[in-house]
C-alpha cells in the first residue's frame, strides 16, 4: 500500500528486495494527512498550538492539526481537577503515614495482646488499602500534569 497526497493505492505484487531497503529518512517530506476542515476549526482548542498562542505561521495559513482522539468528560475532568488534587492526595497520604506509625506504636505496646495485636492490624491493612488507591489514583494524575 501507498500513500501519496493524501490517496492511498494498493498494488498486487509479489515482495522484492527494494520492500526492506527503505530507511525512514528516504521517505518524502510531505505531510501523511491534510487538514481537515473541522480539524483546523479546533486546532484553537490545542494546548500549545500556533493558533491557540497567536504566535507564528503566516495569516490565513493552517497548520497541520496533530491527530488527537476527542476526550472523554471523565479525562476532562480528571485534567482539570488534577492541580488541586494531587496536593489534597499528598496530604492524605501523609496522614495515613501518621496514622500507621501510631499503630506500629500501638502494636508495640501490646505485644502480647494477640486480639488486640489481630484488631491493630486489620486497621493498618484498612489504611494500606487506602493508601494504595490514593497512590494509584495520584501516579493516574500525574499524566495530566505534565
Amino acid at each position: 500500500m501507498t500513500v501519496r497526497g493524501g490517496k492511498a493505492s494498493l498494488d498486487e505484487r509479489g515482495l522484492s528486495e527494494s520492500d526492506f531497503d527503505d530507511p525512514l529518512d528516504s521517505r518524502c517530506a510531505e505531510p501523511k494527512f491534510a487538514a481537515a476542515p473541522a480539524a483546523a476549526a479546533g486546532a484553537a482548542n490545542v494546548k500549545g498550538s500556533a493558533a491557540a498562542s497567536g504566535k507564528g505561521g503566516k495569516a490565513g495559513a493552517a497548520a497541520p492539526a496533530p491527530v488527537m482522539r476527542p476526550e472523554s468528560d471523565e479525562e476532562r475532568k480528571k485534567r482539570v481537577n488534577a492541580p488541586r488534587r494531587v496536593p489534597k492526595i499528598e496530604s492524605m497520604l501523609q496522614k495515613l503515614e501518621e496514622d500507621t506509625a501510631a499503630i506500629d506504636a500501638q502494636m508495640m505496646a501490646n505485644g502480647r495482646d494477640a486480639s488486640k495485636l489481630r484488631e491493630l492490624q486489620t486497621k493498618k491493612d484498612e489504611i494500606k488499602t487506602k493508601s494504595d488507591k490514593l497512590l494509584a489514583e495520584m501516579e493516574d494524575l500525574m499524566q495530566y500534569l505534565s
